[in-house]
């Protein structure tokens, strides 16, 4: 998250982006974003050799979820790719649940 809040000079002043690369702050956010997909792919991973998103409805998460939505791909009007179930989960967000005193 501090990554992505950096002021980038190429954000202000596109001719200036070359500064980016000097900084870091690009391969810092190369190597962020290398990172979160390769976890992401292992998370995936995890979910379609375990199968749970084929036998057990009551126990699935909503990587499950998507799992079984790329599978009954004939249904959809689109084709769910991995790259698609990943960026689905980089925006996914959970709010928070506040409890009621």
């Amino acid at each position: 998250m501090v990554q992505l809040e950096a002021s980038a000079f190429g954000d202000i002043f596109p001719c200036l982006a070359w500064m980016d690369v000097l900084t870091g702050l690009i391969g810092r956010l190369k190597a962020t974003f290398t990172e979160l997909d390769a976890f992401l792919d292992q998370v995936i991973e995890e979910h379609r050799t375990s199968n749970s998103y084929d036998t057990q409805y009551d126990r699935q998460d909503f990587v499950d979820i998507l799992l079984q939505l790329q599978k009954d791909g004939d249904h959809l009007e689109i084709e769910l790719l991995k790259d698609n179930l990943k960026a689905i989960l980089v925006n996914f967000e959970v709010e928070p649940q506040h409890s009621c005193s």
